[in-house]
C-alpha cells in the first residue's frame, strides 16, 4: 500500500523529494561553513603559521641581528626572514605580491600542496599560493619573470617549484639565501619570526632601535574570532531557514495528500485501522521520500560548497569548502529532525479529523 501510494501521484512525490533535496543540500552547505571558520583560525594561525611574534625592521639588517634579540628579550627560538614586494609575470598576466624568504628548514611554516601533502621550500625556485597560481595561470615547472623595484637590479626568471594552500593572503616563498643572492643583497633580513614567553616582549622591542612593528598572530586570531561571531550567527539563521523549508514542504504535501485520500482513510477506519496506523502509512511514505531526497541532496550540497569556494575566494582569502563525512551526517540528522517535526504536526492533524463523519458526508 505504501509503495503504491508513492507512485500514485508522481508530481507530489517529485515535489516532496525536491524539497528534501534542497533542504539537505542547504544543510550540507551550512554544516560545511564551520570548517571554513576553522581554516581561518586554527588551521592558519596555529598550523600554517606557528610563530608567537612577527617582528619587522625599519630597514634591512644583517642576519646577525637575529642573535642580538637574544640579549634584549627572552627568546626560545628565532628565524630571520626577508619580505619584499615584487611583480611576478607569466605571459601577459602579472601580479605584485610580497615574496617571503625563509630558511629551508623553517619551523614557523607548515606548507602543504593542493593535495594536502607536505612541501619544503626549494633550494632554488619558489613556492606560490594557489590563488596566485590561478591569477598567473601557472603550474609546477613553469618559469615566471620576477620584476624588481630595486635600483640596479635586473629582472630574474625563476621556476615555480610548488603550489601551496593558504587561506589568507597571497604570497610567494623562497629560500632565504637564494632570494638574497638573486633578488636582494647577501645576508640581508628585514624581519624576524620568534617564539617567546616573555610577557614584556612587545614593550621591550618597540623601544628598541630599527624595529617598526611587533605583531602577535594570536592577537590577530582573537580579533578575527570576534569578526567570525557574525558569521556563526549567519550559519545558525541559514540552518533554521533550511529546516523550515523542508518541514513546510513535507507538512503541506502530507496535508494535501490527507485531504485527497480522506475517503480511503475513512474506509480503512471502518475496516478497523486506528488513527495511529493511518499515520504510520503516511509516515512510511514520507520516510522513503526523505531518504531518497537525502541521497539525491548529497551531490547538490557538494556542488553548492564547491561553487561557493570559487565565487567567494578573493585575493585576500581563499575558501576551501569540501564537505566532510561529519558535515554530511550532521546535515542528514538536521534534515530528519525538521522532517520529524513536520510529521508530528501531521499526526496532530490526523488525531483531530473525524474520518467516519467524512464517510457519512460522502455517502449522503
Amino acid at each position: 500500500m505504501v509503495y503504491r501510494n508513492i507512485f500514485r501521484n508522481k508530481r507530489r512525490t517529485a515535489f516532496v523529494i525536491s524539497g528534501v533535496v534542497v533542504t539537505y543540500g542547504m544543510m550540507l552547505f551550512t554544516f560545511t561553513m564551520p570548517d571554513v571558520v576553522e581554516q581561518f583560525t586554527t588551521k592558519y594561525y596555529k598550523e600554517f603559521q606557528k610563530m608567537d611574534y612577527n617582528i619587522s625592521f625599519i630597514r634591512p639588517m644583517n642576519k646577525d641581528a637575529v642573535g642580538d634579540l637574544f640579549g634584549s628579550v627572552e627568546v626560545d627560538y628565532a628565524e630571520g626572514r626577508i619580505e619584499y614586494p615584487f611583480e611576478i609575470h607569466h605571459g601577459s598576466k602579472s601580479k605584485a605580491v610580497p615574496v617571503i624568504g625563509l630558511p629551508r628548514d623553517t619551523i614557523f611554516y607548515d606548507f602543504k600542496d593542493t593535495k594536502g601533502r607536505g612541501v619544503q621550500i626549494p633550494e632554488e625556485g619558489m613556492l606560490v599560493t594557489e590563488n596566485l597560481a590561478g591569477i598567473l595561470d601557472v603550474e609546477v615547472g613553469d618559469t615566471v619573470r620576477v620584476e624588481t623595484f630595486i635600483p640596479n637590479k635586473e629582472d630574474t626568471y625563476i621556476c615555480v617549484s610548488g603550489i601551496i594552500k593558504q587561506t589568507l593572503g597571497m604570497n610567494a616563498y623562497m629560500d632565504l639565501e637564494y632570494m638574497d643572492g638573486l633578488l636582494l643583497e647577501e645576508n640581508a633580513i628585514n624581519g624576524v619570526y620568534l617564539d617567546s614567553e616573555d610577557p614584556e616582549i612587545i614593550r621591550k622591542l618597540l623601544t628598541a632601535s630599527n624595529i617598526s612593528s611587533v605583531m602577535s598572530p594570536k592577537d590577530v586570531e582573537a580579533s578575527f574570532n570576534e569578526y567570525m561571531d557574525m558569521t556563526n550567527y549567519s550559519i545558525l539563521v541559514m540552518l533554521i531557514f533550511s529546516g523550515i523549508l523542508g518541514a513546510a514542504v513535507v507538512y503541506n504535501s502530507t496535508i494535501i495528500s490527507l485531504g485527497e485520500r480522506e475517503m480511503e482513510f475513512s474506509s480503512l477506519r471502518i475496516m478497523g485501522f486506528s488513527k495511529v496506523e493511518i499515520f504510520m502509512i503516511l509516515l512510511k511514505e514520507n520516510n522513503i521520500l526523505t531518504l531518497l531526497g537525502i541521497l539525491l541532496g548529497i551531490p547538490l550540497g557538494t556542488a553548492l560548497t564547491l561553487y561557493s569556494s570559487t565565487i567567494y575566494s578573493t585575493e585576500m582569502y581563499t575558501f576551501y569548502m569540501t564537505p566532510t563525512l561529519n558535515a554530511g551526517i550532521n546535515a542528514a540528522l538536521a534534515t530528519l529532525f525538521f522532517v520529524v517535526l513536520a510529521q508530528l504536526a501531521t499526526y496532530k492533524k490526523i488525531r483531530g479529523l473525524d474520518f467516519i463523519q467524512a464517510l457519512k458526508n460522502r455517502v449522503s
